[in-house]
């Protein structure tokens, strides 16, 4: 990978941790950047909301902690991207 790369990720993550996937790419790419997204933030907190509400704290897919407002981070989530491709 030679261009600029932007990675976003949330440190609750345990799917894919982000020291293993950020490590690797400052290895491989110095043009490197790593954005947290929170430190509540899980794997599929990026997923969208379900239109069957009641899924929501009931399937992992769609549970994320007290903390995380989905919607706001997928506002951030947006800018975030927008800023990495301006």
């Amino acid at each position: 990978i030679d261009q600029p790369v932007t990675l976003l990720t949330g440190e609750a993550d345990r799917q894919a941790p982000t020291a293993l996937a950020s490590q690797w790419l400052q290895d491989q790419n110095p043009e490197f950047r790593h954005v947290s997204m929170g430190t509540e933030v899980g794997h599929y907190s990026f997923l969208g909301v379900p239109r069957d509400k009641a899924l929501i704290g009931r399937h992992p897919f769609f549970t994320d902690s007290p903390t995380v407002d989905r919607a706001q981070l997928h506002r951030q989530t947006a800018h975030t991207v927008w800023d990495a491709l301006a």
